[in-house]
């Protein structure tokens, strides 16, 4: 349902590919760095096109199709009926778009100062989203509105894995942080000797991530 299957980031692959044959495909003219979640028996992806995609998870036909304004990086999560996704830049703003996951349409749009091309995490009615400007977000799921935001020393590529109560993103700065998920205040941080775009996964009390 989300970036990495859940908000740990555990990547648990409950029906793997039994073999290499190909099912179907579906061309968007661009690129795509953004990863599907499938959800009810649909896919749901983003293309450097702009377009957001809702496709038949068993044939790849269309069932519709939202034009973000801007390309995008970011992996959809799709929570509660709600499609939410990163959009990378339009010039003046990125946004964070809550889609209808039946009919794409939008039920509201978060714009910020940057583009996004983190994937969002929901959990407990708040999507966790980084961006470019180094900031990362806590929105209210329902109606976008922020909850509170924390501000890193850099770019924010990295997605959020949150797990009982702490939300954990790396930034290019450097440093991998650990935030209070209600109130987004910092509990610690660790300094690596390079960038993070990794995005980290949280295993028991044990966070793992590439720099």
């Amino acid at each position: 349902p989300m970036f990495r299957h859940d908000s740990q980031h555990t990547a648990n692959a409950i029906s793997p590919a039994v073999n290499g044959n190909l099912s179907w495909q579906f061309g968007t003219g661009d690129k795509i760095r953004s990863s599907a979640a499938v959800v009810n028996g649909v896919a749901f992806v983003g293309s450097n096109n702009g377009y957001v995609y809702a496709l038949n998870a068993s044939s790849g036909s269309l069932i519709w199709q939202y034009h973000s304004g801007s390309q995008i990086e970011s992996s959809p999560a799709v929570v509660d009926g709600v499609v939410y996704i990163g959009v990378l830049w339009d010039g003046h703003n990125g946004y964070v778009d809550a889609l209808n996951a039946a009919t794409g349409k939008l039920i509201w749009r978060f714009a910020t100062n940057s583009g996004i091309e983190s994937s969002p995490t929901v959990v407990n009615g708040v999507v966790y989203v980084g961006s470019y400007y180094g900031f990362v977000y806590a929105l209210n799921a329902s109606n976008g509105m922020q909850i509170w935001s924390y501000l890193t020393g850099s770019f924010v590529f990295s997605s959020p894995a949150v797990h009982n109560g702490v939300v954990y993103i790396g930034s290019a700065d450097g440093n991998l942080y650990a935030l209070n998920a209600s109130n987004g205040a910092k509990l610690w941080s660790f300094l690596t000797g390079g960038k993070i775009y990794s995005s980290p996964t949280v295993k028991g009390n044990v966070v793992y991530f590439g720099s």
